[in-house]
């Protein structure tokens, strides 16, 4: 990842890239995202972008209900300095960003990958991944969830 748009997203975030939303799970939800991709097919463009996307416009670690939207409106700004990405793979961010908190499932497999990815690193904050939850068969396999457990405690 552009490591220039991770500046940016530090100095943006509420909590300059800390705490339970901030870099390291970024990062862990980048590695499920590439991890998911490589059996989902998803596009690794969009799922890299958005795993540093979807929660750098929070404004705080609890309720946000407005913090997929502010991501999707980040990710528009940002894109065309940072990322690049084409008309269409932006189309996606967006949506991705958008409704990763409140839409369980989706048509198109790189934004089920992407939810997935940050689904799987629920385990930071005490819960018990739920493979019905996930809108992916892949990241449902016990092998994919323990994967994304050990990853918690290697990437800090």
């Amino acid at each position: 990842m552009n490591s220039r748009l991770i500046e940016v997203l530090c100095q943006r975030h509420f909590r300059n890239g800390e705490g339970l939303h901030g870099i390291s799970h970024w990062k862990r939800v980048e590695s499920n995202g590439l991890m998911l991709a490589a059996e989902t097919g998803g596009d690794v463009h969009v799922i890299r972008a958005f795993a540093y996307l979807h929660d750098a416009a929070r404004q705080n670690e609890h309720v946000d209900p407005e913090h997929g939207e502010r991501a999707a409106r980040l990710a528009i700004e940002l894109n065309e300095e940072y990322m690049g990405l084409d008309r269409n793979r932006l189309a996606v961010l967006v949506e991705a960003c958008r409704h990763h908190s409140d839409m369980q499932s989706h048509k198109s497999r790189t934004i089920c990958t992407c939810w997935d990815a940050d689904r799987l690193d629920l385990v930071r904050l005490g819960y018990r991944i739920d493979p019905g939850k996930l809108a992916t068969e892949v990241a449902a396999l016990p092998d994919m969830i323990e994967a994304a457990r050990a990853r918690l405690a290697t990437m800090r």
